[in-house]
């Protein structure tokens, strides 16, 4: 008696689709979990985390990796036009939090001409808060600023107040 031959597997040699019901995570034919490339900035974030814990369909809480967190102080959220909102309720800066995962700002909007402005707006503002930061604990130690030093700073600070 001849056992027919079983039909060859659906994914083997090429990765199955998300519109089958796959949500963006497959494996593929040798059973490696192919995901970078489908996944969200978010799922990348995520990824990176320590005890992070889905809590819906978009939003995630972790441990925070800027601070010695022991409960789940950070929240992260994809909201519909693909932007990643993070948010430490100890108070971390997202700076902070991004420079502690080795990510850039860039990290948290979609790959899209229309965020381009905005990432470089922020990194802009992030540089000018860290410029007036690092002139302000210098002069508070006691330190004088140069003038070079000086004009810095009070170009950031003018940035600074005309940004918000």
């Amino acid at each position: 008696m001849r056992v027919a031959p079983s039909p060859p597997h659906p994914t083997k040699g090429k990765s199955p689709l998300p519109e089958f019901g796959l949500n963006k995570r497959h494996y593929s034919y040798n059973g490696i979990f192919e995901r970078s490339f489908y996944l969200s900035k978010a799922e990348k974030l995520v990824e990176r985390l320590q005890y992070c814990k889905q809590v819906s369909g978009n939003r995630w809480i972790a441990r925070c990796p800027a601070h010695d967190d022991r409960s789940p102080s950070l929240s992260v959220t994809q909201v519909n036009d693909g932007r990643v909102l993070i948010h430490c309720h100890a108070g971390c800066g997202a700076n902070d939090i991004l420079d502690s995962l080795s990510l850039e700002w860039a990290d948290l909007y979609p790959d899209d001409e229309n965020f381009s402005p905005l990432i470089r707006r922020r990194e802009r503002d992030s540089y000018n808060d860290l410029v007036v930061g690092i002139a302000e604990a210098r002069m508070k130690e006691g330190h004088r600023l140069s003038e070079e030093d000086k004009r810095t700073v009070l170009q950031a600070r003018l940035k600074q107040l005309h940004a918000n």
